[in-house]
């Protein structure tokens, strides 16, 4: 938060006294102003009032904040589609167009005021009237100013004490490697304060510290209205000010000028409330600086966080354990268990048995590392291997890697597909009996549900449509783009690359809908085409596929090797120990 402070400033004018006729009217500039003001005002009551129009528009706008994709059998949904049979009243026509509400500017009329009309004789009497009111308030302000110059002439033939501030006195030592500015934080003393000093002490006088020297403070009220520090061993350097607001005058005076009298009690510098206020700070910090270490350890510990793990973990199952215990004592995290457990069945982790092993391969050392291999070898069934494959982070059997270059997915959504609405070109409206063409597919799905690129492309459009709600366009391979409608939110932005499988975006219910649903579309040359029946491109290039299968199995080779070479099982501290014998 930042906190704002605002001074009102009262500036006071300065009158100087000098040898004048006091017969000749002297008035200052101020009260000229004022007996002005009172020609004005008396001026404008003539004058009729006319009417003043304020336009207060308000220009509101509603923001809607609001892998398994890819492993989805896209056959399986096809074949399993669910398409709603409710009667086509009850159909989203977000595509017809509603007219806009006119809205009508009021007609101000103007009001008719008459105009005072005035005799010769008032005129003369008003005038009068002003000349004695001038008359009578220069009278005023010449005696005030007469007055006032008699004062200040008094004033200033008195010969007045120079008053000094008063408040306690604290004394600080400086020590080895402190500086004016260490000292200062070290009390709590405002650092504006410090500003103020540094300010007029144009010879670096303050800033020049010797070890030993005694500076002393005198403080009022929180405030340091004096600082004194040794020049010598004869002079010393006080700055003064009388309060806060005040900026310092710089004295250079016998030392220990500033000591009124033998019986002067001065405290130490860190006991004035300033200083133990921030030693309570300080000691408040700490306690937040320990408490946060304390839950940084636990949660290091709960993730099983280890910076020197080694790249190769080899563990055996042990008698009355499961995988993810065994997996946690090896030196997994939470999130790397849980990657297993997602790429591997639950029945076969199910069925470790004692004596079952499992290797682990990692990229690094640390648990910042990601895995690049898993490796079961179990009595029952064998070996199971899955390895990363580094282009899209996927794990894949070995054998059973599919490359994803140029594919173009039926559904841009996961799981069981409903629909809501086909695509029509030719559907009729039930009221208006016109023609209203369905460009798309809704897609029955509940608000937040993910919606994923069916292909690689890039986002031409993403904004709001008070008809669409918040909808984009992915433009894609060979004149092919797809729209996404009634979204709740968008995650990603125009001109972004997305490759298939991103997730760009969740379902909702903006625009204009009957409820929550996606108004999908699949269009060639913005020709809106039927999503479920055209036929989608292939790869615009058929040696990117073969390429990506290539370096897959290049990457499993250096991975197999890998998870062998107990040598990656060790940490780099057991590896040197390992040297030296």
């Amino acid at each position: 938060m930042i906190n704002i402070r605002v001074q009102k400033r009262k500036f006071q004018e300065d009158y100087i006294a000098v040898k004048s006729n006091l017969s000749a009217l002297v008035i200052p500039k101020g009260h000229i102003l004022g007996i002005c003001a009172i020609f004005a005002v008396s001026t404008l009551m003539t004058i009729p009032a006319g009417f003043f129009v304020h336009d207060n528009s308000l220009n509101a706008q509603n923001k809607v904040i609001t892998n398994e994709y890819l492993e989805t059998n896209e056959h399986v949904s096809a074949e399993n589609i669910i398409v709603s049979e409710q009667n086509i009243a009850k159909e989203n026509f977000e595509d017809f167009d509603i007219p806009s509400t006119l809205f009508k500017d009021e007609v101000l009329k103007d009001s008719v005021e008459t105009k005072e009309v005035l005799t010769k004789k008032e005129i003369e009497k008003r005038q009068s009237d002003y000349l004695f009111l001038a008359r009578t308030v220069n009278a005023v302000v010449t005696n005030s100013f007469v007055k006032k110059n008699e004062e200040i002439i008094a004033k200033a033939e008195q010969k007045v004490e120079k008053v000094r501030p008063t408040g306690d006195w604290y004394e600080q030592t400086v020590n080895p490697g402190d500086s004016l500015s260490s000292i200062f934080k070290f009390l709590n003393i405002p650092y504006a304060t410090l500003n103020k000093i540094t300010k007029v002490d144009s010879r670096g006088i303050a800033l020049n510290l010797q070890i030993g020297q005694k500076i002393h403070f005198l403080v009022k009220d929180d405030i340091v209205l004096e600082m004194v520090k040794p020049i010598n061993d004869k002079e010393q350097v006080r700055f003064t000010r009388l309060q806060g607001a005040d900026n310092f005058e710089i004295v250079i005076e016998d030392l220990n000028t500033h000591i009124p009298n033998a019986s002067t009690i001065i405290k130490a510098a860190i006991t004035m409330p300033l200083a133990i206020a921030g030693q309570k700070e300080r000691e408040l910090l700490e306690e937040k600086r320990q408490l946060a270490l304390k839950l940084e350890m636990e949660r290091r510990k709960k993730e099983n966080i280890n910076p020197n793990r080694p790249r190769l973990i080899i563990a055996t199952i042990k008698k009355g354990e499961s995988f993810n215990q065994s997996a946690r004592k090896a030196g997994l995290t939470p999130n790397e268990i849980a990657t297993v457990e997602k790429n591997f069945s639950k029945s076969k982790l199910q069925s470790l048995k004692e004596g079952d092993s499992y290797r682990v391969l990692f990229s690094a050392i640390g648990t910042n590392a990601l895995m690049n291999a898993i490796e079961f070898k179990t009595k029952d069934a064998g070996k199971m291997s899955i390895f990363r494959n580094t282009q899209d982070g996927g794990f894949y059997d070995e054998k059973n890697y599919t490359p994803i270059a140029g594919i173009f997915r039926r559904f841009p959504l996961a799981g069981q597909i409903k629909i809501n609405s086909q695509f029509n070109p030719y559907r009729r409206h039930p009221v208006t009996g016109r023609i209203t063409p369905h460009k798309g597919v809704d897609f029955k799905a509940i608000v937040g549900t993910p919606v994923y690129a069916p292909a690689d492309g890039e986002v031409i459009f993403a904004g709001y449509q008070r008809a669409a709600g918040y909808y984009m366009i992915i433009r894609h391979q060979s004149n092919f783009s797809t729209v996404y409608m009634h979204l709740s939110k968008i995650e990603v932005s125009k001109n972004d690359k997305v490759v298939v499988g991103q997730l760009i975006a969740k379902t909702g219910n903006t625009g204009r809908t009957t409820g929550p649903h996606l108004h999908y579309e699949v269009r060639i040359n913005d020709r809106p085409v039927d999503p479920l029946k055209i036929e989608l491109p292939k790869s615009s290039n058929p040696n990117l596929a073969n390429q990506q299968k290539e370096a897959f199995a290049a990457n499993v080779k250096k991975f197999k090797t890998e998870l062998y070479k107990d040598s990656l099982a060790l940490t780099s501290n057991q590896n040197t120990n390992e040297k030296t014998k």
